[in-house]
C-alpha cells in the first residue's frame, strides 16, 4: 500500500548481493534479494503492508516493515528466519516507529520516533541500543538525526536544523 507507483529499488550492496523493494501491479511493496543471477522475494510475514529491505552485510539484510496498523518495525533476515528489531525507545503510531537503514558486520543503524514525533538515531551493536543525536539537530515533531549508513565504526545520515534546514554528517564511533 506505500509504493510510489510501479518500479524496483536497489537499495543494499555486498559482493554480489543487491537488495532493495518493488512495488507490484497492486502498488504493494515487497523486498528483494538479487545473487546476480537469481531474484528472491523477500515479505517480512508480519509486514502486510510492505516489506522494505534498506542494506545487506554477508547474509544479513536489515529493513523495515508496515504491520497491519501501518506502524513502521525494523527486521533483521538472517536468510531463514524474520527477527524484528525495534530500538526500545521507539513510539509507534500509523507511518512512525522505527527504521533499520544499514548493517556493517553486527552492528545496525537506523532512526526512531520518541513520542513527541521527534526522530533520533541509533546505533545497535547487537546487545546494546545508542541513540545517536547530532548537536546541532532540532528536537520537533518530524525532525531530528537519521542515521542511514554505517562501514565498520563510520556511520553517515543527517539531520534537520530548527530552521528545518537538512545537513549530512559523519559519525566515528572511535572519537
Amino acid at each position: 500500500a506505500f509504493g510510489s507507483g510501479i518500479g524496483t529499488f536497489a537499495y543494499g550492496v555486498s559482493g554480489t548481493n543487491i537488495v532493495g523493494y518493488f512495488s507490484d501491479t497492486n502498488n504493494h511493496v515487497h523486498g528483494f534479494l538479487y545473487n546476480g543471477a537469481a531474484w528472491t522475494t523477500l515479505d517480512d510475514p508480519l509486514g502486510v503492508n510492505g516489506t522494505f529491505p534498506q542494506d545487506i552485510s554477508g547474509s544479513n539484510i536489515v529493513g523495515s516493515y508496515y504491520d497491519s496498523s501501518n506502524d513502521i518495525h525494523g527486521f533483521l533476515y538472517n536468510g531463514s528466519a524474520w527477527t524484528t528489531l525495534d530500538d526500545p525507545l521507539a513510539v509507534f503510531s500509523a507511518f512512525h516507529g522505527c527504521v533499520n537503514e544499514g548493517i556493517s558486520g553486527s552492528n545496525i543503524v537506523g532512526h526512531y520516533n520518541d513520542s513527541n514525533g521527534t526522530v533520533h538515531g541509533f546505533i545497535y551493536d547487537g546487545s546494546t541500543w545508542t541513540t545517536l543525536d547530532d548537536p546541532s539537530a532540532a528536537s520537533a515533531s518530524g525532525v531530528g538525526t537519521l542515521a542511514q549508513g554505517i562501514s565498520g565504526t563510520n556511520l553517515a545520515g543527517y539531520y534537520y536544523d530548527s530552521s528545518n534546514h537538512i545537513h549530512g554528517f559523519l559519525y566515528n564511533g572511535n572519537t
